[in-house]
């Protein structure tokens, strides 16, 4: 089948100030407008250089209605929101309370107002399934996330293998099961603080992963597809040369597939490289690739008028680019690089809000690499899915 080529691109947005910012979650909101998690540094309310967790609010077109956030002394940061039943937000992520990763949770009103926040051993399971884990159509959840297997010892070093795993839970949070996903001879992972799992229209699953096997220097893209009951029914690998890691999946409207990700030489949170939007068929061969340079995209999701918008980070800013439906035409809308008027942010009573005078986008710069981006880098590599694991045996 010719591969159709991708849609066009109709705006893309930046926000960030001087320092390390990145945006690592998108969703539409009931308004048609999108709310964005995110990490700061440059509108940290704590000590200087460290991050805040963000949440920014835009319209349709991209532009910023509010955006707020949310921390303490040393690092906060926020990976996943979605909108709530009530159209109040809740976001996840991390804080760093003693200088140790815990998992937070933070619930908002429908302006970005904190209302509570959970860390540790605060979050139930009850409040993990309700506001992070993927909701299926029986009531129920299913959630992806990494096991790790010992597999020997080399030279004094302990060797392991990872594979993917998929647990699906009732309405009431019992387990109903849980099946693993590997390749012999070769490590699978995928990142459980984003969107790699969703339920298909025919009660199945799709996992956006990536593997690697032992004989190879690079990592590629795995796409996994389970029926209702979380048994593989195919799997297909994209990637080229290089590096190529996929973080997130939605469903499209022709019951296909879109996928966001990064392409680079070496399999690190880095943004060095290249970021893409993968869309495929219902049976997963691709039908078209769209590459963007010198970014990452970590979210990515249809839109309600047929188009697609993802977000990451380029330049050391939080980056966001929504593109036209399959096969239409759009005008082309320069993304917008505006600062606020006096570059202050304004504090609000919970959660503090950084939103400019003008009301357009927050300024955008670069920083070279950061404590916070190493931080990042080791709660992804170590911290897996700290949510599911503390909480499958409660």
């Amino acid at each position: 089948m010719a591969k159709a080529a991708s849609p066009a691109e109709q705006w893309n947005r930046s926000f960030g100030g001087d320092k390390e910012d990145s945006s690592w979650c998108i969703q539409q909101t009931s308004d048609g407008g999108y709310i964005v998690a995110g990490i700061t540094a440059s509108y940290g309310k704590g000590t200087e250089g460290y991050p805040d967790a963000w949440l920014i609010k835009i319209n349709n077109n991209g532009n910023l209605q509010w955006n707020k956030t949310y921390g303490g002394t040393y690092f906060d940061e926020g990976y996943f929101t979605r909108q709530t039943s009530d159209g109040s937000y809740v976001l996840s992520g991390y804080t760093f309370p003693s200088g140790y990763a815990e998992p937070w949770l933070i619930k908002t009103d429908k302006k970005g107002k904190e209302m509570w926040n959970k860390v540790s051993d605060n979050i139930t399971q009850g409040d993990y399934l309700q506001y992070k884990a993927e909701r299926t159509s029986d009531g129920g959840y299913i959630i992806a996330d990494i096991v790790e297997y010992e597999i020997g010892e080399d030279d004094g070093l302990l060797l392991v293998d990872y594979d993917i795993i998929i647990t699906k839970y009732d309405m009431s949070g019992n387990q109903q099961w849980s099946n693993t996903f590997g390749k012999n001879n070769s490590l699978e992972t995928l990142n459980s603080l984003l969107d790699p799992v969703k339920q298909t229209s025919d009660n199945g699953y799709v996992i956006a992963s990536t593997t690697k096997s032992n004989d190879s220097t690079s990592y590629d893209i795995w796409l996994i597809k389970t029926d209702e009951h979380g048994r593989e029914q195919w799997n297909k690998t994209f990637g080229g040369p290089m590096d190529d890691s996929a973080f997130s999946i939605s469903l499209t409207s022709d019951n296909g597939y879109v996928l966001a990700g990064m392409y680079n030489d070496s399999w690190a949170f880095e943004t060095d490289g290249d970021a893409f939007i993968l869309k495929t068929d219902v049976d997963g061969n691709q039908e078209w690739m769209k590459i963007f340079s010198n970014c990452t995209l970590y979210s990515v999701q249809q839109t309600s008028d047929g188009g697609y918008v993802a977000a990451g980070v380029k330049n050391r800013n939080a980056w966001l680019v929504k593109l036209a439906g399959d096969g239409e035409d759009a005008m082309y809308e320069a993304g917008k690089d505006t600062e606020s008027k006096d570059g202050k942010d304004i504090e609000s009573e919970d959660g503090k809000d950084t939103e400019p005078e003008n009301g357009e986008s927050i300024g955008s710069g670069n920083m070279s690499d950061s404590l916070s981006a190493q931080i990042r880098y080791y709660i992804c590599d170590i911290f897996k899915g700290v949510f599911q694991w503390d909480y499958y045996n409660t």
